[in-house]
């Protein structure tokens, strides 16, 4: 996993090159609280669309988004055939959770400490009845 928070990082530093809407740690100065909530409030919107976008490639189309609709449920229905696309597209909502994360403070040398902490502490709730 830190070699995918790398690349990301290389991707986000020739982003930086390329427009005004730096990550915060390719910001000239510290970045502030403010900052960093509206990055994080930015990308956790284009990774919801990724989901959207996602599971209407999984659905072929807005029908399987839309239960309302008569053909909603024979599409939910059919065989799930996970393409490439599909890959795609949840790829590209890893990458804006992946920015998120590295605005939070995850770096590729933390990532596994962080994780497992989060990790033990799930465990141990699921054992003892969370």
């Amino acid at each position: 996993m830190n070699e995918i928070l790398n690349k990301q990082l290389q991707l986000l530093n020739i982003v930086a090159q390329n427009t005004t809407d730096l990550h915060p740690c390719f910001m000239p100065e510290q970045p502030t609280k403010g900052d960093i909530i509206k990055y994080i409030k930015e990308h956790s919107f284009f990774m919801n669309q990724e989901v959207v976008e996602l599971m209407q490639q999984i659905g072929h189309g807005s029908t399987v988004l839309k239960p309302w609709k008569q053909s909603h449920l024979a599409v939910c229905q059919e065989e799930a055939i996970i393409d490439d696309e599909v890959k795609s597209e949840a790829i590209d909502m890893l990458c804006f959770c992946l920015n998120i994360c590295l605005a939070a403070g995850i770096t590729p040398e933390n990532i596994e400490v962080e994780y497992d902490k989060v990790w033990l502490k799930n465990i141990s709730r699921q054992q003892n009845g969370y």
